[in-house]
């Protein structure tokens, strides 16, 4: 447990970090940085924090585009499928 809790600390300082260098007025990398650091220390797990993430990259370019499929690969919406798969039926 406490090596978790290093590990979320480590993160947090690199989230942290990175997020400085992130412009206000970019929000297809503002959105997905800001859910990656709220979401991966308060759900206290690192794969459900990047899980997150991707899912709302995701949305932030299928919105962003307007459906344009060039810049989201049909791989990565797979992906975000069996995430929600995820979430909708293994957490309690």
């Amino acid at each position: 447990m406490q090596q978790e809790a290093q590990t979320l600390d480590f993160l947090k300082g690199v989230l942290n970090e990175a997020i400085s260098n992130v412009q206000a007025g970019d929000f297809l990398i503002l959105v997905p940085a800001v859910v990656a650091i709220l979401m991966t220390p308060l759900s206290y797990s690192i794969a459900d924090g990047l899980m997150l993430t991707t899912l709302a990259w995701t949305l932030c370019n299928r919105l962003k585009d307007h459906g344009q499929r060039e810049r989201v690969s049909p791989m990565l919406i797979g992906m975000n499928v069996l995430a929600i798969l995820r979430f909708a039926f293994i957490t309690v």
